[in-house]
């Protein structure tokens, strides 16, 4: 977070790469400064709720959903902020992400659309 209490989009040059067209990593550029700015806007509303040191009975449930969502674009935008800083010219097992999960940790992923999660361990 930077000095003025939100979150900026990072910058990634990354156009070129073999695999992945430039239209798609502007997609996925785009959807990231999504998540920044829904971060920053319910990391804003959240702090209005307990600038008084409490949250209300009644203001629970409304308190609950914001930080609901608050884990999920934030999760969004450092997950795409590790996927931009694995993409690089040629790729491979010099990246930190191929090395991370070259056969030593458990790798789960989860399909939004369905809920599926698909495994592979070792």
């Amino acid at each position: 977070m930077s000095s003025t209490g939100s979150y900026q989009p990072r910058q990634f040059n990354l156009s070129g790469l073999k695999g992945i067209s430039d239209k798609t990593l502007e997609m996925h550029f785009k959807l990231y400064e999504g998540y920044v700015k829904e971060t920053n806007n319910l990391t804003q509303r959240i702090t209005e709720f307990i600038k008084d040191g409490n949250v209300d009975q009644e203001e629970m449930p409304a308190y609950s959903e914001l930080t609901r969502r608050l884990g999920f674009e934030y999760n969004g935008m450092v997950l795409h902020e590790y996927y931009f800083d694995n993409l690089q010219s040629g790729g491979g097992p010099g990246n930190h992400l191929f090395a991370a999960n070259s056969g030593d940790l458990p790798l789960t992923c989860v399909n939004n659309a369905t809920g599926r999660t698909a495994s592979r361990i070792g």
